[in-house]
């Protein structure tokens, strides 16, 4: 291996590509990451929206049924089923992002 100028020169511009490259790749990731924030942001259900949701006929029939079944001697259809399900798996969702804003 020589110790020349050449070789320092070679090592002093292999050292400024690898510096480019990482800045390169941090602004890239930093781009990639304000998209993702973008593309969650959109996808928040606004207390409006949730609201909405909660005055709905679908919501106001499944809590009918639910009231209705709580005795256990009612047996549920399909649609009075997948209402029910509808609406629960809504109302943990929406608990579950409350209680942690992280996801």
């Amino acid at each position: 291996m020589h110790d020349g100028p050449d070789n320092a020169n070679q090592i002093a511009h292999t050292k400024e590509r690898v510096c480019f490259w990482i800045t390169s790749c941090h602004n890239e990731c930093g781009r990639h990451q304000q998209q993702r924030m973008d593309a969650d942001l959109a996808k928040l259900v606004t207390p409006d929206q949730l609201s909405q949701f909660r005055r709905s006929k679908p919501v106001q029939a499944a809590i009918m049924v639910i009231g209705s079944t709580s005795d256990g001697l009612r047996t549920l259809g399909q649609e009075e089923y997948v209402s029910v399900r509808d609406y629960l798996m809504m109302e943990i969702a929406c608990s579950v992002k409350s209680d942690n804003p992280k996801h």
